[in-house]
C-alpha cells in the first residue's frame, strides 16, 4: 500500500460517500466466467511495492524515535514473487500493466514525455532509474480530456514524488491480459505523470489505486471516484470486488491470483463467509480497507519444550485490533508482543536480526499452527506462507536471511500500522463490499 502524503481532514465531510455498515449474512455470489492465467516473477530484493515502502518508512521512523535497533469483470494479476501484483488494463485502447494497490486511490500512468529525476536534488536521472515500461501519450488519444487548472501531484513517504496532468480517459479492464478486448470500459479520472522520482519494476507503467475516493489527488475540489468505484458504478455491476491471491508453486511458479470486479473469481474456498464491517479511518471517512481481528489462534508444534508451553502472561493474543488489508505488503505486521510470541513458538525459535529489524527462522524449523480470528472464525495461515519458504518467496541477505534461513511471515509493527499482507491474503478470498462498507472473508488455505 503506497500511502501518499495527503491531508485528509478538512475535506472529509464533503468528499466522503455515505456507506452503511450492514452485518447481515452475505448472499452467495456467482463466479465470473472471465478467467485468465496469472503470471508471477521471482522476488527481487530491490523491488519494494507501494504500501510496503510507506510501512517500512513509518516503521523505521518509529523504531528510530523509540531508540530501537533494528465479479463480472476479472483481471489477471501479475506478481513479483508475491510482493508486487500487477494487472493489465487499457487506456484509450492501448494496453498497459499497472500495479494494483488496495492502500491508495489514484490511478496514474507514465507519460511518453516522462522525465526521471533524482530523489535528492531533483536533477535529471537515467530513465531506467524510474523503471517504467510502456508509456502513455495523451496527445495521440481521441478520448483524453484534460482537466484545466488542476495538476496531478503526489508525494510518497519513501521519498518518491510524481507530478503531471490530471484528466479523464477511457479505462478498460477484463480480458486485456490475454490479448483480448476489455470487457468493461469506463471514463476514469487519472494522472499522467510527466516528471518525478520512482523506483519501478521495469514491467509496469503506473499504478491503479483500489482504495476509497477520499485519498485521490484533488479530492476536496474535484470529488471524483477512484477507479474501483467508477468500475462498479453501473447498475449492471455489483458494487463489490474481490481478491484471491495465489502462492507460487513448483507446478505453477508464475501464478498470481485474481482480481474480480462485481463478484468472485472461480477459485476453491470454504463455503461459509464471515462478514465484518469495514472500519472507517475517522468517524465518517472511509479510506483504506480495514477490519477488526479479535485475536490469534496458535498451536505449538509437538516438539515444543516445556518452557514454550507455559502460558503467556499477559496474553497478547486475545485483544481486538484494527488491521489494514494490503495487497502491496508481503508480510503480516502485528503488535510486537504477538510477533515475538509467534517467533518464540518455532522449534528452534526464530532469531531477531536487529540490523534489519526482522524475525528470521530456519526454513526447516518445526512451525506452530497460526490463525487469525475474525468474527469468531479462525483463518489459518499455511506453514509455507508463515515461513516464506515457497517459490519466489521474500528473503535473501537483503532481508537478513542467510542460506537455510527464511523471513518470518509475521513481523513487528512497531509504532506503524497493523497490516494483513500477502502472507494472509494467499490463504483467503476477500470480498470488498463498497456500498455496504463491509468485508467478507472465506478461507482457502489449501488449493
Amino acid at each position: 500500500m503506497r500511502f501518499p502524503i495527503l491531508t485528509v481532514y478538512a475535506f472529509l465531510s464533503s468528499s466522503c460517500h455515505a456507506f452503511v455498515n450492514d452485518r447481515r449474512a452475505a448472499a452467495e455470489m456467482p463466479a465470473t466466467p472471465n478467467v485468465m492465467a496469472l503470471q508471477a516473477l521471482p522476488y527481487a530484493p530491490h523491488l519494494i511495492p507501494p504500501s510496503s515502502k510507506h510501512l517500512l518508512h513509518r516503521r523505521h521512523e518509529a523504531n528510530a524515535h523509540s531508540k530501537r535497533q533494528l465479479g463480472d469483470v476479472q483481471e489477471t494479476l501479475l506478481t513479483l514473487g508475491g510482493r508486487v501484483y500487477m494487472t493489465s488494463v487499457t487506456l484509450a485502447g492501448q494496453p498497459f500493466t499497472l500495479v494494483i494497490d488496495t492502500g491508495s486511490s489514484d490511478t496514474w500512468v507514465a507519460a511518453t514525455s516522462f522525465s526521471c529525476l533524482n530523489s535528492n536534488n531533483q536533477l535529471p536521472a537515467v530513465p531506467t532509474t524510474c523503471g517504467f515500461n510502456a508509456s502513455y501519450d495523451p496527445t495521440t488519444s481521441r478520448t483524453w480530456t484534460s482537466i484545466p487548472n488542476f495538476g496531478f501531484s503526489v508525494n510518497y513517504t519513501g521519498g518518491e514524488f510524481l507530478r503531471g496532468e490530471l484528466g479523464v480517459e477511457e479505462l478498460g479492464v477484463g480480458g486485456v491480459g490475454a490479448g483480448g478486448a476489455p470487457v468493461l470500459i469506463v471514463n476514469q479520472t487519472i494522472g499522467v505523470v510527466e516528471e518525478g522520482h520512482w523506483v519501478g519494476d521495469g514491467r509496469s507503467s503506473g499504478l491503479m489505486g483500489l482504495a476509497y475516493p477520499a485519498l485521490v489527488s484533488g479530492a476536496s475540489e474535484l470529488h471524483y471516484n477512484s477507479s474501483m468505484f467508477t468500475l462498479t458504478a453501473a447498475d449492471t455491476i455489483s458494487s463489490v470486488f474481490s481478491l484471491a491471491l495465489s502462492r507460487p508453486s513448483l507446478e505453477n511458479p508464475y501464478g498470481g491470483g485474481y482480481l474480480a470486479i462485481g463478484g468472485i473469481p472461480p477459485v476453491s474456498y470454504d463455503l461459509d463467509y464471515i462478514t465484518t464491517p469495514t472500519l472507517p479511518a475517522t468517524a465518517t471517512l472511509y479510506a483504506w480497507y480495514s477490519l477488526s481481528i479479535t485475536g490469534y489462534n496458535i498451536t505449538l508444534p509437538r516438539t515444543a519444550s516445556r518452557r514454550q508451553k507455559r502460558p503467556f502472561r499477559p496474553d497478547p493474543l486475545t485483544s481486538s485490533s484494527a488491521y489494514i488489508i494490503d495487497s502491496g505488503s508481503s508480510l503480516i505486521y502485528a503488535p510486537d508482543a504477538i510477533a515475538d510470541h509467534i517467533a518464540a513458538s518455532f522449534v528452534p525459535p526464530a532469531t531477531f536480526n536487529r540490523q534489519v529489524g526482522m524475525w528470521i527462522v530456519k526454513c526447516n524449523a518445526d512451525a506452530p499452527r497460526v490463525g487469525i480470528i475474525i468474527e469468531g472464525r479462525t483463518f489459518w495461515v499455511s506453514e509455507d506462507d508463515l515461513m516464506n519458504r515457497g517459490v519466489g518467496a521474500v528473503g535473501g541477505e537483503g532481508m537478513g536471511a542467510k542460506t537455510g534461513q527464511c523471513v518470518l511471515g509475521v513481523q513487528r509493527a512497531g509504532e506503524g500500522s497493523l497490516v494483513l499482507g500477502d502472507v494472509w491474503l494467499k490463504n483467503v478470498l476477500v470480498v470488498f463490499d463498497l456500498k455496504g462498507a463491509r468485508t467478507r472473508v472465506a478461507g482457502r488455505e489449501v488449493y
